[in-house]
């Protein structure tokens, strides 16, 4: 299997409105996730969207993660079951509670017409996020949504 990343950095700009809409979009991932609101999360990607984790080895090259078995995720119920089971299947809450949560820095967010494009750290660097947006009639929404880790690390697959 081919792992691949945009491994660029994009020529960000676009639309202002866009810009904040899609920074809102990943603070609202963050937040769903921290407060293990799964259904909620999913409704922030589309329908046929890919979520994959991967981690970055000593040369830069993106591998598979659980050990080379990989985790993509193609359906809403596959992103929900990989969410809730990866923390135990915790209550969904009204916000996060302890740990440091998704803290997701340095974002860099291009736009062209309907499509974008997000790069962000994870506070701490253990990992980044690049993702493809796309402009829907409910709004913005993840295509893909890449993370990558900084060493490979077990999930539940």
């Amino acid at each position: 299997m081919r792992i691949t990343s945009h491994g660029r950095w994009p020529a960000y700009g676009g639309d202002p409105a866009d810009m904040i809409e899609i920074d809102q979009l990943l603070s609202a991932y963050a937040y769903t996730i921290d407060a293990n609101r799964y259904e909620e999360s999913a409704d922030l990607f589309t329908d046929n969207s890919v979520f994959e984790l991967v981690w970055q080895d000593d040369k830069g090259n993106l591998q598979p993660m659980n050990g080379g078995k990989g985790i993509r995720l193609t359906t809403r119920a596959d992103r929900i079951r990989f969410q809730s089971a990866a923390v135990g299947n915790p209550p969904a809450l009204p916000r996060k509670k302890n740990a440091e949560g998704h803290q997701l820095i340095n974002r860099i967010i291009d736009v062209q017409g309907d499509k974008g494009f997000v790069r962000a750290y994870r506070v701490g660097g253990a990992m980044q996020y690049e993702t493809d947006v796309v402009r829907t009639p409910q709004g913005w929404k993840f295509s893909r949504m890449l993370i990558i880790f900084d060493r490979d690390r077990s999930f539940p697959a």
